[in-house]
Formats: structure tokens, C-alpha cells, sequence
């Protein structure tokens, strides 16, 4: 193709608002030859293209090319890859959501660009000098999220605002990744206070749905708001394609301990066959729970610290300790068939789960009484402690309200 046939076929996807045919014509994301051909053309001149606007994007366009085709430059790529969508930001802003598809399109190869150029630079780069592209990047982003949010067109077939969760689920993932938490939170706090202007998240292709859902799950773990993350990850898991069995893995393994904590519900031996992964994690842990055994349940904390510390899942788990020692409680419970639950035999109970062995006596029964204390106030068992005659006085009719 001819440069001048480009620069028409540019003209007449801009004149016809043709969004997808604009995307093939201003990706990089194409086979090499195209790339190499294209990369060959000379910048546009004035009246080429539709309109200078149009004229200068195109330019930018191809000179991003040059930059990877010719000079093998990726700090040049990086930068000439901002100054695209910065550019394709300004038109976008006076434009109906037909332009959405291209934004989308080259903010994914921006991504891309950026992450190319970030591990590239060597390994005498600072952490600072890390975050920076990813700094200038959230600031083209959040641009972007601004004027779809912005967008006064009152009718929301084309109105920008469908685009909203595509670009506030990718500015969550940068300041997750810098560590950015408080603009998370703002961010956050804007689409909460806009949200009846909003289209529904049913509206939106379920790809942005889900990883928005999946986003705020993230977040609310972080602020430890975890009934409100249940509740992303839930309708998380409704929106997401079936197909997608990696993306609802990783929700589930979010998940899986928020349904433990929140409904008291264990993952089926199904789910585990279907997804491995949620088996290898916590099927232990989640077995020690069901059967009260406190030694495997803490080998498997310290085995997968690290892991709930970095998805925000910590505090879950030590809340989640509480369980096992509720099922002890039951146990004693039933094997007594009596309100009345000594003390001395829970702390035998507790002792024995907690080293697997008779007559270790690591815990004392100050601290069996603390444990029970701790059920009743958060209100996992009905009844009070009766400290004189050392023993839990349990309801006689419902003593375990939460199954």
C-alpha cells in the first residue's frame, strides 16, 4: 500500500467514524510487514489527512513506529508512545464513545511499550526510576478516565462513559503495582459518588466488569473491608466468561477464604478438581479448620504467609483461627451433651490440636478461657463464662448460631 492509499483510508475512517478499521491503521500491534512498510512512509504534509489533529496523531503514529522498526529506541518508543495517546486524549474529548475502541487499543500498547522500556533499562535503574514510566503512564490514563467520566452526553449508547471501569480497573493495576493505595482509595471514592451516572456494570463488556469487580475486591481486602470484597468477588465471578478459566482462578483464590470467613463455606471437592491451584493453596489449611486441628492449621499460616500478605489476605487468616477453635468447642460440646463445658476439658482439646500429642500442656486454662471469651464476644457461641466454677456456660437452645 502507498502511503498517500494510507493516509486516505486514515481520512475516511476518521470522516465515517469507523473505529475499528482507524485501529488497524494505527496499531503497532500488526504483522511485520505491514509494520516494516509502514514505518517507511514519510510524515504526513497539511490537507493529507482529515484535519490537523488527525494529521499530527498520524505523524506521531509513525514516527513510534520508526522508533521500533529503524532505531530500536524503546526510551523513545516509550515517550512517542505517551505523546500518542496524550494526543489521541484531546480528540477523544470532543468525540461520541466510536473513538473508545482506539483508546483502549493503543493505552494497551502503551502498557505494553512501557513495560518493554521498564525491563530494558538495566538493573543499575533505582526503584524511583522504575516507577516513573509507570507514573507518567497513570497520568495519560487517568487523563483518559477523566473525560469518559466527564462526558455530558446524555445518552449512554454514546456516551464515553462505557469506557469508565475499562480505565479505572488499569489505573488500579499501576497503583497497586507503585504502591499507591491512597489514589486507589480516591479513585475509588470518585466512582462511588458518580456511581448514579454511571452505566450499569451489566452495560459494560464483562471484560472490564470483571477486572473492575476484581480490582475493588483488592482494594477492600487492603482496608480489610472484607464482607465488601465477598461481594465484588461474587458478582466477579457471575460476570466472568466461563471460558476464562485462569481469570476465574484467580478470583476464586481471592475468594475461597472470604466465603470461609463471611458464609462459612468450604470449596466443594469439584471446585478443587477444576481449579488445582485453590487445591495445592488451601486445602489443608481450610481441612484443619473443618476437623479443629490448630498444629497443621498454623504449619500452614507460616507456609503461606507470604503469599496472603501479598493479596491483602493476612488478617483474613487470623481471623479465620478462630474456626478451629470453634470446631474444638463443638466437639467437646457434643461428646459431653451438656450446656455446661468445662474449662479444663476444652483446654485439653485445644492442647491436643495444637501438638497432636496427650498430655502437652503448651496452652493453660487462663488462655482456653480467653479463647472461649473471644467466640462469645464475636459472637460465634452464645453464653458466658462462669470463671468461678471454671466452666463456658452454653445456650441450651441454639449455643452455635453460626454453623
Amino acid at each position: 500500500m502507498s502511503e498517500l492509499r494510507y493516509f486516505q483510508q486514515v481520512s475516511q475512517a476518521v470522516r465515517f467514524q469507523d473505529g475499528s478499521s482507524l485501529s488497524n491503521l494505527l496499531s503497532i500491534s500488526i504483522p511485520n510487514n505491514l509494520l516494516q512498510e509502514r514505518s517507511n512512509f514519510a510524515l504526513p504534509q497539511q490537507n493529507q489527512i482529515v484535519d490537523q489533529k488527525w494529521t499530527d496523531l498520524v505523524s506521531t503514529y509513525l514516527s513510534l513506529l520508526k522508533s521500533i522498526t529503524k532505531h530500536g529506541d524503546l526510551k523513545k518508543a516509550f515517550e512517542t508512545s505517551l505523546d500518542l495517546v496524550s494526543q489521541l486524549n484531546r480528540i477523544a474529548d470532543n468525540e461520541t464513545n466510536w473513538i473508545i475502541g482506539l483508546l483502549i487499543l493503543l493505552s494497551t500498547e502503551l502498557k505494553y511499550v512501557g513495560n518493554l522500556y521498564n525491563s530494558n533499562k538495566g538493573d543499575q535503574s533505582t526503584p524511583e526510576h522504575s516507577r516513573a514510566p509507570l507514573e507518567k503512564i497513570a497520568d495519560v490514563f487517568n487523563r483518559s478516565f477523566k473525560i469518559c467520566l466527564s462526558d455530558k452526553n446524555p445518552d449512554l449508547a454514546t456516551s464515553k462513559k462505557i469506557a469508565v471501569y475499562y480505565f479505572a480497573g488499569i489505573l488500579f493495576k499501576l497503583y497497586f503495582t507503585m504502591n499507591k493505595f491512597d489514589l486507589a482509595s480516591s479513585l475509588q471514592k470518585v466512582l462511588l459518588s458518580a456511581s448514579s451516572t454511571l452505566p450499569s456494570l451489566r452495560k459494560v463488556p464483562k471484560s472490564h466488569s470483571t477486572a473492575y469487580l476484581y480490582l475493588n475486591a483488592v482494594l477492600n481486602c487492603f482496608h480489610n473491608k472484607f464482607e465488601e470484597a465477598h461481594k465484588n468477588l461474587t458478582s466477579a465471578l457471575s460476570t466472568c466468561l466461563k471460558t476464562s478459566t485462569k481469570n476465574m482462578q484467580c478470583i476464586i483464590l481471592l475468594l475461597a477464604p472470604l466465603q470461609l470467613l463471611v458464609t462459612r463455606t468450604l470449596p466443594s471437592q469439584k471446585l478443587y478438581s477444576q481449579f488445582p491451584k485453590v487445591k495445592s493453596r488451601y486445602q489443608t489449611i481450610f481441612d484443619s479448620i473443618k476437623v479443629g486441628d490448630l498444629k497443621t492449621f498454623d504449619a500452614e499460616f507460616v507456609r503461606l504467609e507470604e503469599v496472603l500478605l501479598r493479596n491483602n489476605l493476612y488478617v483474613v487468616f487470623l481471623k479465620l483461627r478462630q474456626l478451629p477453635v470453634l470446631t474444638l468447642l463443638k466437639q467437646v460440646h457434643n461428646v459431653r451433651n451438656s450446656h455446661l463445658v468445662k474449662i479444663a476439658d476444652m483446654t485439653t482439646a485445644l492442647n491436643f490440636s495444637l501438638t497432636h500429642e496427650a498430655n502437652q500442656n503448651v496452652l493453660s486454662s487462663g488462655e482456653a478461657e480467653q479463647h472461649i471469651s473471644i467466640l462469645i464476644a464475636i459472637g460465634y457461641v452464645k453464653g458466658y463464662i462462669s470463671h468461678g466454677n471454671q466452666v463456658a456456660v452454653l445456650s441450651k437452645t441454639k449455643p452455635f448460631p453460626i454453623s
